[in-house]
């Protein structure tokens, strides 16, 4: 009788020791999001550092874009655009962020990044669509 109410003593700590354990589990996000991917499924044991979930930050969407390189000539940073999603059949301002450090010599483009002038919505991350440029006389 002693073995037996030692062992359940036992096994009640371990019961709370492990309690308390997932009382302290939380997980913090560094920005507020949208899930993308969830990488465990309930009751899988993890281990720290084991990546749990795929975040998206949302708030700020980029716009990726391939321009020629003799855009060169007239792009600047900060000029607007409009930008028609193909999905939302929609045109948003737009403007450029950041220019490309480098030119691809095999297809002579250039990336560009832009940035909405109010994020909409309804556009989703891996959207696409066609960035129009006000006409740029030579």
């Amino acid at each position: 009788l002693g073995i037996s109410e030692a062992e359940a003593k036992k096994a009640h700590a371990a019961v709370r020791v492990a309690e308390i354990t997932v009382r302290s589990c939380h997980i913090a996000a560094p920005f507020s999001g949208r899930v993308v991917g969830v990488m465990v499924n309930e009751h899988e044991n993890v281990f720290p550092n084991d990546k749990l979930l795929s975040l998206l930050d949302d708030a700020s969407l980029e716009i990726e874009l391939v321009l020629p390189s003799t855009a060169l000539s007239w792009l600047k940073r900060k000029a607007s655009f409009k930008f028609a999603v193909d999905e939302t059949r929609r045109e948003y301002k737009a403007k450029v962020k950041e220019i490309g450090a480098n030119v691809d010599p095999a297809s002579q483009t250039v990336k560009v990044i832009g940035v909405f002038d109010k994020l909409p919505g309804e556009v989703l991350d891996g959207m696409s669509g066609t960035a129009q440029f006000p006409s740029v006389e030579p």
